[in-house]
């Protein structure tokens, strides 16, 4: 048992690669953690997630900063291999139903482009 004041409180933002699953197949075998976490563990029944997190990051602190710093740079870092994704193609007969079509869009449609493609608006852009 922890007393409440003892416990490190930390907010994990939810990704995928933070997940409760994930994290305990990573430090299951861990004996610090595992006077915490239920005998028989299973998988169909997630642990609450609040509290997963508040004790992993007690007995491990700063653990969890590591893991959530690592997720947030490498879902934020631009690719280089993907520029140009922030387009969509589109073909000349389906460019004309959308001009001839009235709609309402947050992408902005570039007609200079050759193909087509509807673009994604950058924040601070006025077109």
């Amino acid at each position: 048992m922890l007393k409440l004041s003892v416990v490190l409180m930390i907010n994990v933002p939810k990704l995928p690669e933070l997940g409760v699953r994930r994290i305990i197949d990573q430090i299951k075998d861990k004996e610090k953690i595992q006077y915490y976490l239920p005998k028989n563990y299973d998988k169909k029944r997630t642990i609450c997630r609040v509290w997963f997190y508040n004790i992993v990051n007690t007995v491990y602190p700063g653990w969890l900063d590591i893991l959530i710093a690592h997720a947030q740079s490498v879902r934020q870092t631009p690719n280089p291999d993907e520029e140009g994704n922030d387009a969509i193609l589109c073909t000349p007969e389906f460019h004309e139903q959308l001009k001839n079509t009235s709609f309402v869009s947050s992408k902005s449609i570039h007609n200079h482009l050759t193909p087509l493609f509807l673009q994604r608006r950058k924040a601070r852009c006025c077109t």
